[in-house]
């Protein structure tokens, strides 16, 4: 559940930020110029701002150490202090416009909550410009509640019984977790985002074309925890397999740039010509963590002489995220005819590519990486009548890999076992192609709009499967052609006075899939109903209910059986045999999702409004095993026993959550007093994994039963004709039953004031 941020508290209150009942309205945002004006005539300055102070304390959690689960969203620090628990906040929320007789010429906007979150906007306009500018940062601590549920901080999060004596084979490592880098246990991502656009709109062009360059980028810094087992090849002695299962802190230091050109003209009259370039680069700045890292980190030695030691360069790289360059184009052609139809068409070409390189990847012959991205559409809308639409699209696109393909000894399709680098296949390519019909019909009955449409999807996908050691396509659950067809309607109608109801349902089926996630079968629904009643005290009520059941049972596993099971050879050597018959995969999505809100004015100074939500996730698959790992599946074991690889389904698992939500908002309003409440419960119980599947996970993992209440009184007080002073106070407490450490509270007390132009 995500806790509300401490400008939903001002929003909530009603303060000064946006305007209140007692105050002067703030002025409009809008820039658009207004007809029959004077330039320059009339020039003036409106807006507001509003400086604030906030404190902030916080109960519970698991340790100053950690994160606290309330800061997941809302990550906080001490403006002098830096403490993440209890400190002091100052910030200013401001609204300026400057704006003539013809235009809003000026516009700067600020939202402050803090170093850790805030954005400002500024935009510019006029006959011939548009200008705009923005930036923004926000922090989140996500990273460090993902940390508290690592394997060696929560019960059941590794296994004993694997580390028993006597106890052989490749799974020991679940009995151990190493953590590398204990020093760091909080973690936090800062991303801060800015960019800038110009638009020019010529007036020699009279109003046909403009030109537009813009800018956008971001950084991203911070930390966060990586987990990984290590290959047998690269570790060895005794202790290995109680080294292998390990983790560290990750630094994040990102940063991205976008430059795009865009460029509209209108040949003309009916004809309009886009074309738009861009360039983004992407640079991962963080310091790298290799094999020699890691040896640092362990005491343990690359090389022999240790148990266990290290085996391979000391340039194996952790967790690498390579610089990247992306370049793109687009243009779009589209023609109106009259007012009865209109024909688009557009291509689009998109060329990414890797820029830097680990050590291994260059000496084995990895020295290309890139991705090629093109597609295009075609649609044509027809307007028969006045009661009549009919639109028809076509779309395709196509996506190729053309890394460095094959690279003996590091990519290939016979991979050694000591290198364990292509067990799934390499796609070469995905295409798709898409096209579909839309009919539209409005007819008087009702007051209705109805929509009716089919749409078929066909994908290729281009695979290459290893050789020695691989899934292959039979043990894997990849399919190479997919194709489905949807049929939906959907009515927007208002059947009576006061009434508007929506409702959409549609239906898909497919006679290939290519992944488990694309369903076989989908019926989904969307309704929504609302009444409004302006003479009954301004009431406005509204409920939806949504439904989707997706299914999909075309992709399955096959055995291996080994011809002579039973019998000795060579370890390591190949075993022949033939694949059984598929055992098909069942897996079932369902999400439901309902709600309903009231709006009401029970007086002339009160405002109130009701709400509840209810959503419900339910998801159900076969739990299969297997005796041995998959990409061994030709090789005699360590036992030197040819031995068949056999996929069993052990049960069917099932996950089903249910979430609840309860809100309640109030607003009065005395003289030039006003004061505004709000109350949000929000609960959520459920089972991540029943059966054996459940069984297996640790306590925290498996069951969820968390509530998160949120409490927040808001005051505003009218000093001057210009001046009002504002106070809010705030209480969030998380409960998690399951999880106990992570329950905690926070207060916050927020005061300003508000000085309007």
């Amino acid at each position: 559940m995500k806790p509300l941020s401490l400008n939903h508290y001002a929003g909530l209150a009603g303060l000064a930020f946006a305007g209140s009942a007692c105050c002067a309205e703030p002025p409009s945002i809008e820039l658009a110029p207004t007809p029959a004006c004077t330039a320059g005539r009339d020039a003036a300055m409106q807006g507001w701002l509003a400086p604030k102070l906030v404190y902030f304390n916080t109960t519970g959690g698991p340790g100053l150490a950690y994160a606290h689960y309330l800061d997941r969203y809302d990550y906080r620090e001490g403006t002098l202090n830096g403490n993440t628990r209890e400190g002091w906040m100052a910030d200013i929320d401001l609204r300026l416009l400057y704006a003539d007789d013809c235009h809003d010429l000026l516009l700067l906007e600020r939202d402050g909550f803090g170093g850790n979150s805030q954005r400002t906007r500024l935009r510019a306009n006029t006959e011939s410009t548009k200008i705009k500018v923005y930036h923004s940062v926000f922090t989140s601590a996500t990273g460090g509640i993902d940390y508290l549920y690592s394997p060696n901080l929560v019960v059941g999060g590794t296994d004993p019984n694997y580390k028993a004596a006597g106890v052989t084979g490749e799974s020991q490592h679940v009995g151990d977790f190493h953590y590398d880098t204990p020093g760091t246990t909080a973690f936090k991502v800062t991303r801060t985002s800015s960019g800038a656009s110009m638009e020019l709109r010529p007036v020699a062009l009279e109003g046909r074309g403009s030109v537009e360059l813009s800018y956008s980028g971001y950084q991203r810094n911070g930390n966060q925890a990586v987990n990984y087992v290590l290959p047998q090849s690269v570790i060895s002695g005794s202790q290995s397999e109680a080294n292998q299962w390990r983790g560290y802190s990750q630094a994040i230091n990102e940063r991205d740039g976008n430059l795009a050109l865009n460029l509209t003209f209108v040949p003309s009259e009916n004809w309009l010509l886009n074309y738009e370039f861009s360039a983004d680069k992407f640079n991962n700045d963080a310091a790298r963590v290799t094999l020699s890292t890691l040896s640092q980190w362990t005491g343990f030695p690359i090389g022999g002489g240790g148990n266990p030691h290290f085996n391979g360069s000391g340039e194996l790289p952790f967790n690498f995220k390579a610089d990247s360059t992306q370049i793109s184009n687009s243009l779009r052609l589209s023609k109106q005819f009259d007012n009865s139809a209109v024909l688009g068409a557009g291509v689009s070409l998109s060329r990414l590519q890797q820029d830097n390189f680990t050590g291994p990847q260059l000496v084995s012959g990895y020295n290309t990486g890139k991705i090629g991205t093109d597609s295009a559409y075609l649609s044509g809308k027809f307007n028969a009548s006045q009661s009549v639409g009919l639109e028809a699209f076509w779309r395709y696109n196509k996506r190729e890999n053309s890394s460095s393909y094959p690279v003996t000894g590091f990519y290939d399709p016979v991979s050694v076992r000591s290198q364990e680098r292509m067990v799934a296949p390499r796609i070469n390519h995905v295409e798709t192609k898409t096209h579909g019909l839309e009919a539209r019909l409005y007819p008087s009955l009702l007051k209705a709009h109805w929509t009716a449409g089919w749409t078929h999807v066909d994908k290729v996908r281009d695979l290459t499967y290893g050789v020695v050691p691989v899934v292959p396509a039979e043990m894997s659950l990849y399919g190479v052609h997919s194709s489905s067809d949807e049929v939906f309607v959907k009515l927007v109608a208002r059947p009576a006075r006061g009434w508007a109801l929506r409702v959409t349902p549609s239906y898909l089926w497919s006679d290939q899939t290519g992944l488990v996630t694309e369903p076989e079968e989908a019926l989904k629904l969307k309704t929504q109903l609302s009444y409004t009643k302006p003479e009954w005290n301004q009431l406005l009520v509204s409920g939806y209910y949504n439904y989707t059941d997706k299914k999909n049972g075309s992709l399955g596993y096959s055995d291996f059986n080994v011809t002579g099971a039973g019998g000795t050879a060579a370890s390591g050597t190949a075993q022949a045999g033939v694949f059984g018959p598929a055992q098909m995969q069942q897996v079932r999505n369902t999400f439901h999702s309902a709600g309903i809100n009231l709006s009401l004015v029970p007086a002339e100074d009160v405002k109130t409004n009701f709400g509840y939500d209810w959503n419900q996730t339910d998801f159900s698959t076969y739990y299969f095993s297997s005796n041995r790992l998959r990409y061994h599946y030709l090789s005699v074991p360590g036992s030197n026993l040819l031995t068949s690889t056999d996929l069993l389904v052990l049960d069917r698992t099932r996950s089903m959550v249910d979430t609840h939500s309860l809100s309640a908002n109030v607003e009065k309003q005395w003289s030039r007093y006003l004061f505004a409440a709000s109350y949000s419960v929000s609960w959520s119980q459920g089972q991540n994994g029943s059966g054996l599947a459940g069984q297996t996970l640790p306590a925290v993992d498996d069951a969820v039963d968390n509530l998160l209440h949120v409490l927040s009184l808001g005051l505003e007080v009218r000093i001057k004709k210009n001046v009002s002073v504002f106070g809010a106070y705030s209480f969030e407490y998380y409960r998690d039953n399951v999880y106990r450490e992570l329950s905690g509270g926070r207060n916050t007390l927020m005061a300003g004031l508000n000085y309007r132009l």
